[in-house]
């Protein structure tokens, strides 16, 4: 399993290069915004690029067809995946708290703001790569993208179609928030866990 997951970061070695120079970018427009938040929206985006060119180093180099002459298993390999993306969730989550906690303590924002906000990116890249990796697996890397646009456009276009009618609803109570708000990570891990059974059902059933 070490083995499969060091595959995974040195297959997207050249990505990370590439993401350093534009952390770097995202920097100087932090500072120009004033604002962190731009670190936690492009953590979550660049978590599910890195996902998703992972497999579609897969598909290029045949890798699963070759990893099935070797003393692994399908269980394994979709497990690799798994934890490889917790693995870059957990990092990218890192690298954003770290520049999100420098940035912020230099333009005075709330550290609450900063934690709030970059578990909310974790949270949002873990729910989207859970959601899309079963995907994948069914329909191939290609078809599981214009899925995912597809999953991310329907509920922008239903929010900006009936935005304005949102005053007028009935929410739930800042307790009831409250509540649903610490308890999403477990609903997250969760929806990961049940991905993850999808996903192995579904390549253990699959012709290679």
């Amino acid at each position: 399993m070490k083995g499969l997951i060091i595959k995974e970061f040195l297959g997207l070695r050249r990505y990370f290069r590439i993401l350093a120079v534009l952390m770097v970018l995202y920097i100087f427009m932090a500072f120009g915004m004033t604002s962190v938040s731009i670190f936690a929206s492009v953590n979550a985006i660049l978590i599910m690029i890195c996902s998703l060119s992972s497999f579609s180093y897969d598909s290029y180099n045949h890798w699963n067809e070759f990893a099935m002459s070797l003393p692994l298993s399908r269980a394994d390999l979709v497990k690799s995946k798994y934890l490889f993306i917790l693995l870059l969730c957990a990092f990218g989550t890192a690298v954003t708290l770290i520049l999100s906690l420098i940035v912020g303590l230099i333009i005075h924002l709330p550290m609450q703001e900063i934690f709030i906000a970059t578990l909310c990116s974790a949270l949002t890249a873990l729910f989207l790569g859970a959601l899309t990796t079963p995907f994948i697996y069914k329909f191939g890397v290609e078809k599981a993208r214009y899925i995912l646009i597809i999953i991310v456009m329907i509920p922008t276009l239903v929010f900006v179609s009936f935005g304005s009618y949102l005053p007028t609803l009935h929410l739930p109570s800042a307790q009831t928030l409250t509540l649903l708000a610490w308890c999403s990570p477990v609903f997250v891990l969760a929806f990961v866990f049940l991905s993850y059974l999808i996903s192995k059902r579904i390549f253990m059933n699959k012709d290679l």
